[in-house]
């Protein structure tokens, strides 16, 4: 029984993580936050909303940061609060 709900949550996690990541690319493409895939289920619509509007104030979200390596993170977190550009490196997690 435990194994299933940590299946579940491992879905639960994977499935947010991405629906912030495909926010924030969104975002960054120029689409407005009303074209959410996920107006269905709040849980996951808040995670894509969150994506969305962490490229909107500066902010690298967990679900890509924790996908570089350590020293691209740092420069690319700087780069992208002082500029509001993308870096190569979080380009290619696309």
């Amino acid at each position: 029984m435990c194994q299933a709900y940590e299946a579940e949550y491992s879905f639960i996690v994977t499935y947010e993580r991405i629906n912030t990541t495909l926010g924030f690319f969104a975002a960054a493409d120029g689409k407005p936050i009303t074209t959410n895939p996920n107006p269905w289920d709040k849980y996951y619509k808040d995670a894509w909303d969150h994506g969305w509007r962490c490229f909107g104030e500066r902010l690298l979200p967990w679900s890509i940061e924790s996908r570089l390596k350590y020293s691209e993170r740092i420069k690319s977190r700087e780069y992208f609060q002082r500029t509001g550009k993308i870096s190569a490196a979080i380009k290619k997690l696309r």
